[in-house]
């Protein structure tokens, strides 16, 4: 096959005439990374209909179109399962663009407890105010009540990425009682069980928790149990956002072990770490010694990270549950009354052993504002409660969170510096760890970094620059090892047959660009992105014309 032959998929009009095209395509000597984990090699691909025909040396067919991939590796797609882009797929230009210049070809959402769905009538409206600083805004059109018809509107979306979607243990309990926190009784467990069912039913990747948010805060381990029993027949993971993941931090993994193994459930553990410098460096090895036991007692667990030092939430979590009241409205009234007030600055200076009090633990230094509703409160973006404070405006760093919530109705998001880079490294290097970005999208001018870098900087950072990881067990951690957690067959590897996601890109040029000051600069390096086949990005621009699939579970 001639050079004038490759050159053709250079320019936007001729990746367009492949794409339409139905013809063979041959990925021409790249160092192939096949997302086993196992070390490279120079080879061909032969892409037809969607799926690897063949590797190795391969003679092209006259009909063939050509990449030379000489001297880039080739891999199989990135898969980022635990991205909150459930609205933001419907609503947001740029969404698809952020994931593809990362090398990103699938995606789940649905994660902490939060799915777009199901959820209706009375009690949609509070849910989704709440999880706004996550999820971000849903446009009226994407307000749907059932876990199907979510499901079929991301279907009518021709996305160039594939998605799937978790339910939400939040989102099933908001929508049975709303925010109420008494004890849950035999019928209302059974309804929630039966809101789950009816959502795998309809093709759910599995069920996520969010076990320190309301309204699954005020569940007991043995509710969860109950409520998930029923879920195990279909074999789909639960992935938890636990209770504590700071000073509680074991106590949570243990629960979270025992529900999983209770309800008869694989366990995925979100966005494993430890937060808080009195637990830096000590906590987490004890945290992974329970984790290493269950799994050699047969348990089949993994968890998920990202490459930070730093989180990001809602503004909201930083309040103590004595001070929270049943409903957000209730909430902020309480905590703009003189009694409010005294109490949240009594008991936020404090260690509560049944709660992670993030300012206690970190310091209000560490806490960024990333995201408000209101212009009167752009000025606070990037910036820290006691950077916000020193302006003179408020009392103490409690009368300016206070004043926050308030003016913003309790949709604010924040950035936590919280975490020690030698806890972050532990954890990467685990071998049954996979790379995630918790990407949110209700902070659209100042989002963490790793909605436009995560994926990359496991490269650029672990890879290049500090040896952290072998090229292939970075490869290994974004492809492979999440499709296998999620069930995602024919995805994740570079195998005859698979579905012909591929990711080419030069070794030495693959970096995020997104810092903490500058953080929607989107990804660099990536050359090529194929999904099923057809070519969705092509040296930094995407192809709205070429669409993948959405990810039903069966």
């Amino acid at each position: 096959m001639s050079t004038d032959t490759s050159e053709r998929l250079i320019s936007q009009q001729t990746a367009e005439a492949y794409n339409q095209s139905g013809a063979p395509l041959i990925i021409r000597g790249g160092l192939v990374y096949d997302g086993s984990g196992s070390l490279p090699y120079i080879a061909d691909l032969l892409l037809h209909e969607g799926r690897i025909k063949d590797i190795g040396q391969i003679e092209g067919p006259r009909a063939a179109w050509v990449i030379d991939a000489g001297g880039q590796c080739v891999t199989p797609g990135f898969i980022d399962a635990h991205r909150h882009a459930d609205f933001a797929v419907f609503t947001d230009e740029t969404c698809s663009e952020t994931l593809l210049a990362q090398g990103i070809t699938s995606m789940i959402v649905g994660n902490c407890g939060m799915s777009a769905a199901p959820i209706g009538g009375v009690n949609q409206e509070s849910w989704y105010t709440y999880i706004e600083p996550c999820l971000g805004k849903p446009a009226h059109t994407d307000r749907v009540e059932s876990f199907d018809a979510y499901l079929h509107a991301l279907d009518q979306l021709k996305l160039p990425i594939h998605t799937g979607a978790m339910v939400g243990m939040g989102t099933v309990l908001a929508s049975v009682r709303g925010f109420d926190d008494h004890a849950w009784t035999a019928a209302e467990r059974s309804q929630v069980s039966c809101l789950l069912l009816q959502a795998l039913d309809a093709g759910a990747i599995g069920i996520s928790c969010g076990l320190m948010y309301r309204p699954e805060m005020f569940a007991s381990s043995e509710d969860y149990i109950q409520m998930l029993k029923p879920a195990a027949a279909y074999g789909r993971p639960l992935t938890c956002h636990m209770r504590s993941e700071g000073d509680g931090l074991l106590r949570s993994v243990q629960e979270v072990i025992d529900i999983a193994k209770k309800a008869d459930l694989s366990l995925n553990i979100s966005h494993f770490k430890v937060f808080g410098k009195s637990n830096w460096q000590r906590t987490l090895p004890k945290a992974i010694d329970l984790i290493d036991k269950a799994r050699q007692d047969g348990q089949d667990i993994t968890v998920d990270f990202y490459p930070y030092d730093s989180g990001s939430t809602t503004l909201l979590t930083l309040i103590p549950p004595v001070c929270m009241k049943a409903a957000l409205e209730q909430t902020l009234e309480f905590l703009s009354s003189r009694t409010g007030t005294e109490l949240l600055r009594r008991e936020i200076m404090r260690k509560n052993p049944d709660w992670d009090n993030m300012v206690e633990s970190i310091g209000w230094d560490r806490v960024i504002i990333s995201s408000v509703i209101t212009e009167k409160n752009r000025g606070c973006l990037g910036r820290s409660l006691t950077d916000i404070t020193a302006d003179g405006h408020d009392e103490d760093e409690t009368a300016c969170l206070i004043r926050l919530l308030c003016e913003e109705k309790g949709r604010v998001a924040v950035i936590v510096r919280s975490m020690s880079q030698e806890d972050v490294d532990r954890v990467a290097l685990l071998p049954y760890a996979s790379v995630i970005s918790d990407s949110l999208y209700g902070a659209p001018d100042h989002p963490h970094p790793r909605l436009n870098g995560a994926f990359p900087r496991i490269w650029q950072e672990l890879v290049l620059k500090r040896k952290l990881l072998t090229p292939q067990q970075a490869i290994h951690k974004m492809t492979s090892l999440p499709a296998k957690r999620y069930g995602l067959t024919g995805r994740g590897l570079l195998q005859i047959d698979k579905q012909a996601d591929v990711v080419i890109f030069d070794p030495s040029k693959l970096s995020d660009r997104a810092t903490y000051d500058n953080p929607r600069e989107k990804a660099a390096g990536i050359d090529k992105v194929l999904t099923d086949g057809q070519i969705v990005w092509n040296k930094g621009k995407r192809f709205k014309g070429a669409c993948a699939s959405m990810i039903r579970a069966r």
